[in-house]
């Protein structure tokens, strides 16, 4: 995978957006990417092998970010 540092942003207590947050998470683990997640949807996610970041952060460090919207869909 040619992104190895990947931010995963979304919509607070939204249950779209915290399944589709998940999913992608899991999809990360198994690339081996190091995961950040905005500091907001931090407490929804499942497992603890993230890092919780602020968005100039995630802007900073990561090769890519994905928002996923407030009805589950990523931008």
């Amino acid at each position: 995978m040619p992104y190895n540092t990947v931010g995963l942003i979304g919509k607070a207590a939204h249950e779209g957006a915290h399944v589709s947050l998940n999913a992608l998470a899991d999809y990360l683990r198994a690339k081996q990417c190091t995961i950040l997640v905005e500091e907001s949807v931090a407490q929804e996610m499942d497992g603890d092998d993230f890092t919780v970041c602020d968005l100039v952060s995630i802007g900073k460090q990561a090769d890519l970010a994905v928002v996923v919207g407030g009805d589950g869909n990523m931008l």
